[in-house]
C-alpha cells in the first residue's frame, strides 16, 4: 500500500503545474504535489488543485483497485462452493505387454519418440479413451448412469461454478470439459484422470463410471481387432475344409461307380495272381516239353497238359487285359490312373486345410496376445478437502491485476494531460 501511495503522490505532482515565476520559459511548467494526509504541503496557491487532483486519485484507486478487490474476496471467501478433485490412473495395455512400469518398456517409449519410430501401439490406444473422455459420446453414455444434471446443476455450487438449468447436450459437453481432464504420461503410458465435483462422493462415482466406459471401449476395440484379424483366416480355412470335403465326395463316387475300393491294392492282387499264373503255365509248359518224345501227342496225358495250359493262357489274357486294358476301356490301368489323380487331389486338399487350421490357430493366438486390456494403477479416491477454489491465490491474483491496469490506465491518463 505504500508503494501505492507514493506513486498517487508522484502522479498528483506530475498533474499539478504553475508558470515558472522570476524568468525562464514562459510556458514552462513544474510540478506542485498535492497537499492531503500525511505528505508535506505544497505552495500556498496551488493547494486547491492538488488536493482535487489527489482526490481524482485516490477515488479511481478505490474504484478500479479496492472495489474490485472486495467483490472478488467477497465472492471466494463468502460465495465460491468447493469443488472436490477425485483423481485415478489407468493403462491400456496388451497381453503380450504387461511391463507397465519396467524400465525397458519405458526406454522404448522414448527411443521412439526421438527416433522419429512414433508412438507405440500402447500411446496410441491411451490416446484413444483420452479422445473419448474428451468427447460428446462419453457425456452422453455417463448419462445413462448418472444425471450430471443434477450433479452439477440445481442447488449445488454457486451462481458462477453450477451449470445452467435444462442445458443442451453441447452445453453439457462443455461443462464436462471444465470438470474432467486428462494427461497421458509419454513415457509409461498411463492416463491420469481429474473429475471435479461439489461434493466429494460424486466426484469418485464419475470417476468410476468414465473408467467403466473407458474400459469397454478398450474391450470393445479387442474384440473388434480379433475378429478382423481372424475372419480372413477363418474364411480361408473354411473354403479349404470345403474343398476338401468335395475331393473326398469325388474320390468315393469313383469308388462306387467302379465298383473298386483300391485300384491300387486290386491291381496289386490281380498282379500277384498273374505271377502264380505264369508260374502254372511254365511248369505245364515243361511238362510237355517233357513228355513230347515220350508218347504219341494225341495220348491222354497229353491233351490234359495241353487244356490246362491254354485254361491258363485264356486266364493269364483276361487278368492281362483287365489290368492294361488293351480290349478293355474299363481297365485297371485306367481306373489306377484316376484313382490316383483323385487320391492326390484328396491328399492336397487335406493338407491344405490342415494349413489353413494351424493358420487360424497361429493367428487365434496372436490376436490374444495383441487383445487389449485397461489396467487401473491407482483407484479413483474420495477427496477429504477441496482442491478448487484456490480463495487466496485467486484474491491476490485479482488485487495484482488491478493494480497493474490501474497503474497502466493512469500513466496513459498522465500522458494525454502533459500533452494538453
Amino acid at each position: 500500500m505504500n508503494s501505492i501511495i507514493k506513486h498517487a503522490r508522484t502522479l498528483s505532482g506530475r498533474l499539478q503545474r504553475r508558470p515558472v515565476e522570476g524568468g525562464g520559459r514562459p510556458n514552462a511548467l513544474v510540478a506542485n504535489p498535492a497537499r492531503v494526509p500525511g505528505f508535506p504541503a505544497g505552495t500556498p496557491d496551488n493547494d486547491t488543485g492538488g488536493g482535487k487532483s489527489m482526490r481524482r486519485v485516490l477515488v479511481s484507486l478505490a474504484a478500479f483497485v479496492v472495489m474490485p478487490t472486495l467483490m472478488v474476496a467477497f465472492y471466494f471467501l463468502f460465495v465460491a462452493a468447493d469443488r472436490y478433485v477425485s483423481e485415478s490412473h489407468f493403462v491400456v495395455r496388451n497381453a503380450e505387454r504387461l511391463e507397465v512400469f519396467e524400465p525397458s518398456g519405458m526406454t522404448m517409449n522414448l527411443v521412439r519418440s526421438f527416433t522419429g519410430g512414433g508412438v507405440s501401439t500402447s500411446m496410441q490406444d491411451a490416446y484413444v479413451i483420452v479422445d473419448y473422455i474428451r468427447s460428446r459420446s462419453i457425456v452422453t453414455d455417463v448419462m445413462k448412469r448418472i444425471d450430471l444434471i443434477s450433479v452439477f446443476g440445481g442447488d449445488n455450487g454457486d451462481l458462477l461454478t453450477r451449470l445452467k438449468d435444462e442445458p443442451s447436450l453441447e452445453e453439457l459437453w462443455e461443462y464436462w470439459q471444465k470438470r474432467v481432464s486428462t494427461y497421458v504420461d509419454i513415457n509409461s503410458g498411463i492416463v491420469q484422470l481429474r473429475v471435479e465435483a461439489f461434493a466429494p462422493d460424486r466426484a469418485r462415482e464419475i470417476s468410476e463410471v468414465v473408467i467403466e466406459l473407458s474400459e469397454e471401449l478398450v474391450n470393445r476395440l479387442s474384440d473388434r481387432s480379433q475378429n478382423d484379424a481372424l475372419k480372413r483366416v477363418t474364411s480361408e480355412m473354411q473354403k479349404a475344409w470345403s474343398d476338401y470335403q468335395m475331393a473326398e465326395n469325388r474320390l468315393n463316387a469313383f469308388r462306387t461307380a467302379s465298383s473298386v475300393i483300391d485300384p491300387v491294392e486290386t491291381a496289386g492282387a490281380v498282379g500277384k495272381v498273374m505271377l502264380e499264373l505264369y508260374g502254372e503255365r511254365a511248369k505245364l509248359q515243361a511238362s510237355l516239353d517233357t513228355i513230347a518224345g515220350e508218347i504219341d501227342d494225341d495220348a491222354p496225358t497229353a491233351r490234359i497238359l495241353r487244356r490246362k495250359l491254354e485254361a491258363l493262357n485264356r486266364q493269364i489274357d483276361e487278368l492281362d487285359n483287365e489290368l492294361t486294358g488293351k480290349e478293355n476301356a474299363a481297365a485297371l490301368s485306367v481306373k489306377l490312373a484316376e484313382f490316383e489323380q483323385l487320391q492326390l487331389d484328396v491328399l492336397f486338399k487335406k493338407n491344405l486345410y490342415e494349413l489353413t487350421a494351424t493358420s487360424l490357430e497361429k493367428a487365434r493366438v496372436n490376436a490374444e496376445q495383441q487383445s487389449l486390456f485397461l489396467n487401473v494403477v491407482v483407484p479413483p479416491n474420495v477427496p477429504e478437502e477441496a482442491l478448487y477454489p484456490q480463495r487466496l491465490f485467486n484474491i491476490f491474483f485479482a488485487f495484482l491485476s488491478a493494480n497493474i491496469f490501474w497503474a497502466i490506465g493512469s500513466l496513459m491518463v498522465a500522458a494525454v494531460r502533459d500533452h494538453m
